[in-house]
């Protein structure tokens, strides 16, 4: 839209939406025929000779949604040329009904367009999503609303931790090209041992837990995570459950990746003493992050020194060897 110039409060209530639109059209049509060395001007004689094109009502209903409708910290997912078979997702950096200025020299010369300022957090393979969500994403419409069943897919894309509704979702990577059955089997016990855990905590088990007990019983299925995994290298695992036990899984693993650098047991024994759990994109006193802490800590400490150095060393193997990395993010 080269040219729109934006009508004062919401868009959806501006009775001069269209003629804007109009007005934008016609610069685009003039752009074209004559030229981006200049600003093109619009009289108000072709205003009302501009043939209405058929894409009208859409276009201005995508201004709305883009405007008005997405606001600060919302997410967008927009697919690239078809061609370059990428997609990009960011996040809204502005809160809705706000507006800057933008310009591309290359496609509308001096002429200014309309814009909302968006922080990109990824560049994702189209071939690698749903081929529901990449026929969403080539719909007609420019700018919709994405439907509310592709939210799960969109936030793993995003985020690759998240807590949306009871679906608790976490990803470890194998970033390099030697994936064994060692790494299968380091995260079979990561995975089995906080679910256990994590079931205690939960429903307030004091008891004390063995770790053998820990490997050889089952949690309650509530407590076991779904898992997808792409295990090509490089490639990920993700898991996603009902309770915290994904998020678990994470911070173990970060926790396991962390201690792994230390020189020795007793190194690790004082690192271990001060490690800490939060999350950035909540509040402090987020009940999530309290039992993800409270869990792992639990975890780490019931382990013994002896068997979490060791694990410890097959941590660093697994980084060495597959590249393992946990989607919790180590901040020292």
């Amino acid at each position: 839209m080269p040219g729109l110039v934006l009508p004062e409060g919401k868009l959806g209530q501006s009775k001069d939406l269209p003629k804007l639109i109009r007005r934008s059209e016609i610069v685009l049509e003039k752009l074209a025929k004559e030229g981006k060395e200049q600003a093109p001007t619009v009289t108000e004689d072709e205003l009302k000779n501009f043939k209405v094109g058929r894409r009208r009502q859409r276009n201005q209903q995508a201004l709305i949604n883009f405007f008005d409708h997405a606001a600060k910290g919302d997410l967008i997912i927009t697919p690239e040329p078809l061609y370059r078979g990428k997609i990009l997702i960011g996040v809204f950096l502005d809160e809705s009904n706000t507006a800057v200025e933008a310009k591309s020299p290359r496609h509308y010369g001096p002429t200014p367009v309309p814009a909302r300022r968006i922080r990109w957090l990824k560049e994702i393979e189209e071939n690698t999503v749903s081929s529901s969500l990449s026929q969403s994403l080539r719909h007609q419409h420019p700018f919709s609303l994405i439907e509310r069943s592709r939210f799960p897919e969109v936030f793993s894309l995003a985020y690759d931790s998240f807590v949306y509704g009871e679906r608790h979702s976490s990803v470890l990577f194998n970033r390099k090209v030697d994936y064994t059955d060692r790494e299968t089997s380091l995260i079979g016990l990561v995975s089995s041992i906080s679910a256990v855990f994590c079931e205690a905590v939960s429903t307030g088990d004091q008891d004390e837990i063995d770790l053998l007990t820990a490997l050889l019983s089952q949690a309650s299925m509530e407590y076991h995570c779904q898992q997808a995994a792409d295990i090509h290298s490089p490639g990920f695992n993700r898991f996603i459950s009902s309770t915290a036990t994904a998020l678990v899984i994470a911070a173990f693993v970060a926790s396991l990746s962390l201690l792994s650098a230390c020189d020795s047991a007793e190194s690790m024994t004082a690192t271990l003493a001060n490690i800490d759990y939060v999350n950035s994109s909540a509040p402090a006193d987020d009940a999530c992050t309290a039992l993800v802490s409270e869990t792992t800590d639990r975890i780490l400490k019931t382990i013994g020194s002896d068997k979490l150095w060791k694990m410890c060393q097959a941590m660093k193997d697994a980084e060495a060897r597959a590249g393992l990395e946990s989607s919790a993010k180590i901040i020292k």
